[in-house]
Parts: structure tokens; sequence; C-alpha cells
């Protein structure tokens, strides 16, 4: 990470040990949902639950990008 990190991660491809791929940062699969990312969306609504599936492709749509969700626990 420090490697790829300069003024904001470049997701620079690396040759991983595992399989001898070559992976960017944010295609590792972590023990729970994490990412990197250029910028983040938060919403807090406690009585909002899990976003659904419509309501994140219109997210996507208005943003113009895929998007990963990864809940934020306190």
């Amino acid at each position: 990470m420090d490697e790829d990190f300069e003024n904001g991660f470049k997701l620079n491809r690396y040759r991983v040990p595992c399989c001898c791929g070559e992976l960017t940062l944010h295609q590792f699969i972590y023990e729970w949902p994490q990412g990197f990312g250029q910028f983040s969306v938060e919403a807090m609504n406690p009585n909002l639950g899990k976003l659904d599936d419509e309501h994140k492709r219109k997210l996507e749509d208005i943003l113009g990008t895929p998007l990963r969700v990864i809940y934020k626990h306190f």
C-alpha cells in the first residue's frame, strides 16, 4: 500500500505471490467488504437498512460509474 500511495492511491497492478497474477489493491478479496476509491458517498439513516439494487443502480447512473457498497458500523 505504501508503494502505491502518492497523493492518493494509483491502483497500479502488482504481482501477487499466491497465484503469480497481477492485481490492483482494489481487486484483492478482503475479509469483509472494503475498497479503495477516489471518493465516498455516505448516508446516515438508522431506519434505512441495506441499500437495495434499484437504489444502487440509480446512484451508479447519476455518478456514471459502478459502485461498491461498504457498510460502516459503529
